[in-house]
């Protein structure tokens, strides 16, 4: 069936009006998401560097150790931890734990106590 004139040009009014209104919904929507990725990062960012002075330092194993071993300061190393996720027993220093003998196997990376 053959439509008149009028009505195809009418359809091809309407679907251009309608291409025009769904390029301006997608920059929009474009829009906001960039302003709620940048303002989602600002406050990420801010949390991390408030954060980040609560911090300690302690003792923990360089490298896998084994029950029985007698601790040297090439044993062990410092790292920085959260005050809240502080450790019972924990050293502060190498020179702490040098010459303790390890009494269960500890991974490496992780806290040396007594």
């Amino acid at each position: 069936m053959y439509l008149g004139c009028e009505a195809e040009i009418s359809i091809r009014l309407r679907t251009a009006a309608m291409k025009k209104n769904l390029i301006r919904l997608l920059v929009i929507a474009f829009a906001v998401a960039l302003l709620s990725t940048f303002l989602f990062y600002r406050l990420l960012v801010g949390q991390l560097a408030s954060g980040s002075g609560d911090t300690q330092s302690i003792v923990v194993a360089a490298r896998k150790l084994e029950a029985g071993a007698i601790l040297t300061q090439a044993d062990g190393k410092m790292a920085a931890i959260a005050s809240a996720a502080s450790v019972k027993g924990e050293f502060s220093s190498r020179e702490e734990a040098v010459g303790l003998t390890v009494l269960d196997q500890i991974e490496a990376n992780a806290p040396v106590t007594e």
